[in-house]
């Protein structure tokens, strides 16, 4: 009896720690999660900093916007205009390295839909996921 008792005290630890535990998809995914909250609040500074200073956004059909304060003032437009409601559709996230996931989906939102190719998460030497590379289209315009 004492055995099953500390098997199943051992088995309950192993199941919180693993549960404690986030990797870097579920740390990844979580970023994402935070960025699609703070773009559905119109919080075009937060959307900005998600991005490497060196990064590099390729928006079809807008074009390519390097650096940090591109990407900022990207999504400052687009808020602007009025977008909000983003979703996105099944996700795939995929860990290249312990710093590096990589994701790709569709999305859509109040004025558009359309596919992710490639949003390159990376975690920087401060602990923080950002985006080092977003390649997306859009589709279809509301």
């Amino acid at each position: 009896m004492k055995k099953q008792i500390m098997a199943a005290a051992i088995a309950t630890q192993m199941v919180f720690a693993g549960a404690a535990y986030a990797g870097p998809i579920e740390e990844a995914q979580e970023a994402s999660k935070q960025w699609i909250a703070a773009f559905n609040k119109g919080d075009y500074q937060y959307l900005g900093d998600a991005y490497t200073m060196e990064s590099t956004m390729i928006s079809h059909p807008f074009g390519v916007y390097h650096g940090r304060p591109a990407a900022t003032a990207f999504w400052k437009q687009l808020i602007s205009d009025g977008a909000t409601d983003l979703v996105y559709i099944e996700p795939k996230f995929t860990e290249l390295d312990d710093k590096t996931v990589v994701m790709e989906s569709r999305w859509k939102m109040n004025i558009g839909e359309g596919h992710i190719t490639l949003e390159k998460w990376v975690k920087e030497a401060d602990g923080v996921w950002r985006l080092e590379l977003d390649d997306f289209t859009v589709e279809k315009r509301y």
